[in-house]
């Protein structure tokens, strides 16, 4: 039985080198810091029935397939209860106020 001769064929593949390693690892970072950086509207989130506020910072989840990317990112705890899922986002930091830039430059 012979393999056609696509089949046989392999493509070499392209060495990633410590540039381009680093290149993809601040670019990632970058990206988590911008998606942190950006504020959260929770009454916007509960008025639209995403979350209900059950503590000072605690919320749970009703709708985990809408809940925006930058906000989940920014979740400490989560606790399965008979309720739901309940998680614990903390407000973002306010960076102004620290005198620091509100996005890390690299």
């Amino acid at each position: 039985m012979t393999l056609p001769p696509e089949a046989s064929v392999t493509k070499p593949q392209k060495r990633r080198t410590m540039q381009d390693i680093k290149r993809e690892f601040l670019a990632q970072l970058r990206s988590t810091l911008e998606r942190l950086a950006k504020p959260a509207d929770f009454d916007d989130l509960i008025a639209r029935g995403i979350l209900r506020r059950v503590g000072r910072r605690s919320y749970l989840l009703l709708k985990p397939k809408e809940l925006p990317q930058h906000v989940a990112d920014r979740i400490t705890t989560l606790e399965a209860t008979e309720a739901g899922l309940k998680v614990t986002i903390p407000p973002a930091r306010s960076s102004r106020s620290e005198g620091r830039p509100r996005v890390l430059r690299i």
